[in-house]
Formats: C-alpha cells, sequence, structure tokens
C-alpha cells in the first residue's frame, strides 16, 4: 500500500454557525452558515459523518495562520492490482493536515465514479469554501464556540473580532445557553469603580454587542447582525 502526493493543490488567494449539520435528507456538512460539503447518506450517518469532519476541522485550525492563504491538497493511495496501479482510498489535507479520508466505499455511496473523482470534487468545494478570510478568522478565533448565541431574548451572532480588554467588561455571571455573557459599560472618569460582578449594572436594554471568552480567554464579539 503506497500514498502518493498527486501534486494536485489549490492555492487559495486573497479576494476582496459553528458547524452545523441539517436535519434533512443527508446533511451538508456547513461551517459557520457556508456549505461546504453535502453529505449523501442517510440521516444518521450523514449526521455522524458531519460530526468527525467538525471534530478533524476543530483539531487542526487552532494550528492555523487567519491570514494566509490555506491550501488543500490530496494524497492519492494506489495499490497493484493485475500489474497496474489502482486507487483505492485518498486524503484531502489542509495545510498539510489529514482532513477527510476517503474509501471506494465513500465514492460509491456519495454517487461518484471514482475515489479520484469524489477527492477532486471536494477539495474544490472545500478550497472555495476556506478562501474566505472571514470564515477562516472564525474558525480560528472561534473554535469550539457557538456561531450564535441568544441573550435576553435577542440572537447575537459570532464575529471575527477579538475585543481588547479596556477594563469595561461586566457580568452578572449569569449563563446563557451554557456561556457566561459580557458587556461593556461606558467608558468615564469612573469607570474603575464599577464592580466587577453587579447585576444592577446589566443593561436595561439589549446592547448592540455582548461578548464571550474563547479557549485563549480572549473577548469574542457578538453582534445582532450576521457576519
Amino acid at each position: 500500500m503506497r500514498f502518493a502526493n498527486i501534486g494536485f493543490s489549490f492555492l487559495i488567494l486573497y479576494t476582496c454557525e459553528i458547524f452545523l449539520p441539517n436535519a434533512s435528507l443527508g446533511a451538508p456538512w456547513q461551517i459557520f452558515g457556508r456549505q461546504a460539503l453535502n453529505i449523501e447518506l442517510p440521516d444518521a450517518q450523514a449526521a455522524g459523518r458531519v460530526n468527525k469532519f467538525n471534530q478533524k476541522l476543530a483539531e487542526i485550525v487552532p494550528r492555523l495562520n487567519p491570514n494566509r492563504n490555506w491550501e488543500v491538497d490530496i494524497r492519492i493511495n494506489k495499490i497493484k492490482v493485475r500489474k497496474s496501479l489502482q486507487v483505492k482510498s485518498a486524503l484531502i489535507r489542509l495545510e498539510g493536515y489529514n482532513l477527510i479520508f476517503i474509501t471506494e466505499a465513500d465514492a460509491r455511496d456519495q454517487g461518484f465514479s471514482s475515489v479520484s473523482d469524489m477527492a477532486y470534487t471536494w477539495a474544490r468545494s472545500l478550497s472555495e469554501t476556506f478562501k474566505d478570510p472571514t470564515l477562516r478568522k472564525l474558525l480560528v478565533f472561534g473554535a469550539g464556540m457557538p456561531p450564535q448565541i441568544n441573550y435576553r431574548g435577542v440572537t447575537y451572532y459570532l464575529k471575527p473580532i477579538i475585543a481588547g480588554d479596556r477594563g469595561l467588561f461586566r457580568t452578572n455571571g449569569q449563563p446563557y445557553m451554557g456561556r457566561v455573557v459580557y458587556w461593556e459599560v461606558p467608558a468615564d472618569s469612573k469607570a474603575y469603580q464599577i464592580p466587577k460582578t453587579n447585576k444592577s449594572l446589566e443593561p436595561t436594554q439589549p446592547p448592540a454587542q455582548v461578548f464571550l471568552l474563547n479557549r485563549k480567554r480572549q473577548f469574542l464579539t457578538y453582534t445582532q447582525k450576521r457576519s
């Protein structure tokens, strides 16, 4: 058994929801609302495959730089059958990290004529998906974070923005959807006197922005409008 890098890659140009399965027939793999792939399998199997892809992507993206182009490439596995080499499986990689393993059974289940056909098609789709610099930032900064959160009856959507801590973030410590929500108090000469956990300081109206801490203890911005 031999893996060969066939030199097929996508060099992504800079041009100017974390991962959500769908309960309909099959399951499109959506990454922060962008559809990357469509999994043509029975619902339960498709959802399981989407979850597996999510886990692999979540392992990879913290190592990547969102400000540079991400390369998608393919490694083909060929074995010798009756004096000829036949493609039996393939790896789709993201920046050199293994992302999706494709077998002959996968290609048949998805309706492709061959492993190579499926690998090329999926790699092209992923290349287009990761071309979006906003999506890359969402993936890197928002790894493991919810793409949206409901706070006081308002839905807020994750933005690829790290908010600088100026000492103005406050919280009452109450979790919403399992996350502690922060808001910003107005900057004034007495801001330093405001206790950091004082429910009376919670805004009377839902604020324009709220903030959650990510895995690196950075304040991620959530706003009332989608990206």
